[in-house]
């Protein structure tokens, strides 16, 4: 974003130079620097906006702009067939996740981990799949770089959670 903005900076600035070294006249200069500065502050106009519904149904995202069409993903608890996780750095010290719902007809839902917590959304997963692996997601917590990690699938044989038992003797 500093970038940019020191870009756009010095192009306005080169501009101005031209005008007063009479290469430029002032009113193309004006028009310039009016059409930059709507395209670059008319983001802030129509903000990006998401929402994550959390329910006995599934779970559905919806997520978008008032320019652009917002977008829906949703899939059922019953059609749910695995559950990963993306785990990447997303600067210095800071971890950032993705959480990634298939359902068995090619739907699915991606869910930010900010999202995801500000909906408890793991708890209902915790809830509702059994074998969920708590393993995997310390490990994804955990991770340095970009990984993937499955914490729940359909297919998989359940996940021990008696973290005392030893093995049979």
């Amino acid at each position: 974003m500093l970038k940019s903005n020191l870009f756009l900076i010095v192009f306005l600035a080169g501009g101005l130079w031209l005008v007063y070294a009479g290469g430029m006249p002032w009113w193309l200069w004006a028009v310039m620097t009016l059409v930059v500065v709507i395209v670059r502050y008319a983001s802030l106009l129509d903000p990006f906006t998401e929402r994550l519904t959390v329910s006995d149904e599934g779970v559905t995202r919806e997520h978008g702009s008032r320019r652009h069409q917002a977008l829906k993903e949703s899939v059922r608890w019953a059609d749910l067939t695995q559950v990963d996780v993306l785990a990447h750095e997303a600067g210095p010290r800071r971890r950032y996740m993705l959480f990634l719902l298939f359902g068995s007809n090619e739907e699915g839902v991606a869910v930010s981990e900010p999202l995801a917590d500000q909906h408890q959304l793991l708890a209902q997963l915790r809830q509702r799949l059994p074998g969920f692996s708590e393993e995997q997601l310390a490990q994804a917590k955990a991770a340095t770089g970009k990984a993937k990690f499955t914490l729940w699938a359909k297919d998989a044989p359940p996940v021990a959670t008696d973290a005392g038992a030893g093995p049979a003797a």
